[in-house]
């Protein structure tokens, strides 16, 4: 039986970018979207519910799931997911909420700051929302920030594939394509936050509000960097190369599409 992928998708880290690539690589009938249940969207219950021949021709999933999706699924999976800076992240969430009219969220953050945004951690999103996913399924409130970061190191460390970043997106798919031996992820920016502010621009106590309730997300996210640098060194000197043609590449097939 052949393995999956699945995508773990954290909110506002370029992860609809890289569903539309999964989207333009594998025919509708092998990708299996999975978000809150919706008219446009299907949940777990939905894939439960296919036969056993149909849902083995699945070879990708993708959706906002937290770690540990595999107990659902009969092949082999692999995970990958995307983090992106706790500030940068949540900056980037609140002027989403903001924008985004049909979002059911936008009329009640369109009222506060950010500041308020993050303190009430609306949409449970705004505060340590990376470690609480990578740290999946079994997770509870009742467990110490301790004990969530070390199942998200420990996920990070032995069971997703590939943890990359927002901030290096290019070498991100570089290494999901070398490890997945999939052909070259070229790509042009979906979704993009119209963001009111960067992070340069937010007051400082603003930006020390974030970080404070997101000291888990930080801390991880460090400990996910050092394990992305060490699996690029893995590659070799081939890894550059590879880096700068595809950069190469994708300003090209932008210009092209």
């Amino acid at each position: 039986m052949e393995s999956a992928i699945v995508f773990i998708h954290v909110p506002k880290t370029g992860g609809t970018t890289f569903s539309s690539i999964i989207e333009r690589l594998f025919p509708p009938t092998e990708i299996y979207p999975i978000y809150l249940k919706s008219a446009k969207h299907n949940d777990f219950n939905d894939f439960l519910s296919l036969s056993d021949a149909s849902k083995q021709k699945v070879k990708v999933f993708y959706g906002h799931v937290h770690y540990g999706q595999h107990v659902l699924i009969p092949q082999r999976v692999r995970y990958i997911t995307i983090l992106r800076d706790p500030v940068e992240r949540v900056n980037s969430l609140y002027c989403h909420f903001i924008n985004d009219e049909k979002n059911e969220l936008h009329e009640e953050v369109k009222r506060i700051d950010i500041e308020n945004f993050v303190r009430k951690n609306i949409g449970r999103q705004a505060c340590n929302h990376q470690t609480w996913m990578l740290a999946g399924r079994g997770a509870s409130l009742s467990m110490s920030g301790s004990e969530l970061l070390k199942r998200a190191k420990k996920n990070v460390d032995e069971n997703i594939l590939v943890t990359g970043f927002t901030e290096r997106f290019d070498e991100t798919l570089v290494l999901i394509r070398r490890l997945l031996d999939l052909p070259p992820l070229h790509y042009a920016k979906k979704n993009v936050s119209k963001e009111k502010n960067t992070n340069e621009n937010l007051d400082p106590s603003i930006v020390e509000v974030i970080r404070k309730c997101n000291s888990l997300d930080h801390e991880l996210y460090n400990y996910a960097m050092k394990r992305f640098d060490e699996k690029v060194l893995e590659q070799g000197p081939e890894f550059e190369r590879e880096l700068k043609k595809f950069i190469t590449e994708n300003a090209n097939w932008i210009g092209s599409g």
